[in-house]
């Protein structure tokens, strides 16, 4: 491939780009202004109040 998506692939993945950019989340994290440490901390404290 040397750094070019097959066109197909290019494709969808415009299609897909922002699809879900309006969807209500509870977690976002875009890996350039976040923390992944506190990420996972954080889902890791959601996943045992809710058991």
């Amino acid at each position: 491939m040397h750094g070019n998506l097959p066109a197909p692939v290019e494709q969808m993945l415009e299609r897909k780009h922002g699809l879900f950019d309006s969807e209500a989340v509870d977690y976002r994290f875009d890996e350039v202004n976040g923390d992944a440490a506190a990420l996972c901390k954080s889902l890791q404290e959601h996943i045992l109040v809710g058991q």
